[in-house]
């Protein structure tokens, strides 16, 4: 009886690991002058990235999505939020920098595979 209950209490314990979200990243990430872009086999946690950007400045997002679930944000560093969506879908659109200023690229994923590329056009006249 003990040899069951001890085979049980392993049984039980895999089961609860074996559901636990834990951070996992397997891609790459590359950041230019021009272009941010992740590229992921399996993201399950957040990756967040810092770039500068100016007044009037568009980023044109493509989001593609293979399989799990993918959230995008776009906020600056004193709170301001440019864009915040699920991506359950392949998509991509454009957004418009209101203000000159550093800004966190936050790319959330549950069991997700698919990338995200971020292009940036400078504003008009800059």
């Amino acid at each position: 009886m003990k040899k069951a209950m001890a085979i049980l209490s392993v049984l039980i314990l895999a089961l609860c690991l074996g559901g636990c979200d834990e951070d996992i990243f397997s891609g790459n990430r590359r950041v230019d002058e021009s272009s941010y872009q992740i590229d992921f086999t399996m993201l399950n946690g957040e990756r967040k990235q810092v770039l500068p950007f100016r007044e009037g400045d568009e980023l044109k997002v493509e989001i593609t999505r293979i399989k799990g679930s993918i959230r995008m944000a776009v906020t600056s560093e004193d709170g301001l939020e440019v864009y915040s969506g699920d991506c359950s879908v392949t998509t991509s659109f454009t957004v418009r920098v209101p203000k000159t200023g550093n800004y966190v690229i936050s790319v959330v994923g549950s069991r997700a595979q698919g990338s995200v590329r971020v292009e940036f056009k400078p504003a008009a006249g800059a």
